[in-house]
């Protein structure tokens, strides 16, 4: 007898290529108790979501919720295929109720929003929307941009676009950056600015007002220096110029910056330590 966790695995294989019909045999040879059990169930759901099974999908889902009523996961999915099976005060209804266990889950919040908005409920889904972005979860940052560069029931507005991405940078995720280095290509040097000053506004407003204290060890080095007014140099970093921008900007909202002599990084993290103050190394 073939054990379980190999028609998983032989499964996985069949849904990877699309053979959806394959997969779903192997489930079905699964016998006993197993055929219940939290994986096997797990993977119905994710073999009816990509057949696009709704009916089996709704009800699979509605038994994970039950099984694991603590993860979020199964709640999203549970109301994700009501709504497409035209179901959405159904969907409004099970993301309520998954909220209800879990208040600060940013994606709940941002589904619920999404229900309220087709089910034609503005004010509440602002408000559920603004919810999800307060967790400070750049899933919820990223989606509130994405509707705003396609315009998707709002007018169409690239600097806000850009401002939201801008956040999900600031929470430390490279899908804010890819999106906004797309965006940035469309606007103008004016929308730039204005979406990167609002996006300082809003940290500003909703920032838990703590301080990061973020470090870079460089190279001073001979060459051309740009002539702006300021004390400058020329630096070389490990993880050379396209790096050290990224991962600088990823960090955190950088203020100020002050260059100093010799490799004091330990230092800094060693007075951070002291200070209880977090210290970013970049490199």
């Amino acid at each position: 007898m073939i054990p379980t966790k190999t028609r998983l695995q032989y499964a996985n294989g069949y849904l990877e290529l699309g053979m959806i019909n394959e997969a779903s045999e192997e489930i079905e040879s699964i016998i006993g108790e197993d055929r219940m059990s939290l994986a096997v169930i797990s993977f119905r759901m994710k073999m009816y979501r990509q057949a696009e099974y709704w009916p089996a999908l709704e009800a699979v889902l509605n038994h994970i919720a039950k099984m694991a009523p603590r993860k979020p996961d199964g709640w999203i999915n549970y109301a994700h295929a009501l709504k497409e099976m035209g179901k959405t005060e159904d969907a409004k209804e099970v993301a309520s109720k998954a909220l209800a266990q879990q208040l600060n889950n940013a994606s709940l919040w941002f589904s619920l929003g999404c229900y309220c908005s087709l089910l034609g409920e503005t004010k509440e889904a602002s408000k559920h929307v603004k919810k999800a972005v307060e967790q400070r979860s750049a899933y919820a940052q990223h989606n509130p941009g994405r509707i705003y560069y396609n315009g998707n029931g709002v007018l169409e507005d690239y600097a806000k676009a850009h401002m939201w991405f801008n956040l999900v940078v600031v929470n430390r995720s490279e899908n804010g950056g890819k999106a906004g280095d797309l965006i940035v290509k469309e606007m103008t040097s004016d929308q730039i600015a204005e979406a990167q000053k609002m996006a300082r506004e809003w940290v500003e407003k909703h920032g838990d007002g703590s301080v990061v204290l973020q470090v870079a060890e460089g190279e001073s080095v001979e060459g051309l220096i740009m002539q702006i007014g300021n004390t400058n140099s020329r630096y070389r970093f490990s993880i050379r110029a396209k790096g050290f921008m990224n991962d600088w900007s990823k960090g955190t909202p950088a203020h100020h910056c002050a260059i100093g002599v010799g490799h004091i990084g330990d230092k800094i993290e060693k007075l951070g330590s002291l200070l209880g103050i977090e210290v970013n190394r970049v490199c």
